[in-house]
């Protein structure tokens, strides 16, 4: 049950880590990025670390494994569908003409 929880947790932390990345640092190197504001992905990220810091306080000080690996995998599981969607793409080279 604790590779789950730590799949799950590596999985939203390698999500923040890239959306931190892509709209926070990538736009100071890059003059042709457009700096617009993203409310909804802005939101997105303070929810995805809320989960990671209750899951980590569930886990560490409350003893509730098994609830912190659930909230973890809720968003977990649609990021890991989609990164199956992508590699499916790249190796099928689908011919969209």
């Amino acid at each position: 049950m604790i590779w789950l929880y730590r799949l799950g947790l590596a999985i939203d932390i390698l999500t923040l880590l890239f959306i931190l990345y892509q709209y926070c640092i990538v736009p100071l190197f890059n003059s042709f990025s457009s700096t617009r504001w993203n409310t909804s992905l802005s939101i997105f990220t303070l929810v995805l670390f809320s989960i990671i810091c209750l899951s980590f306080y569930l886990n560490s000080y409350q003893n509730n494994l098994k609830l912190a690996t659930r909230l973890l995998w809720i968003p977990a599981f649609p990021i890991l569908l989609y990164l199956f969607l992508l590699l499916a793409l790249i190796i099928g080279k689908p011919d969209w003409k």
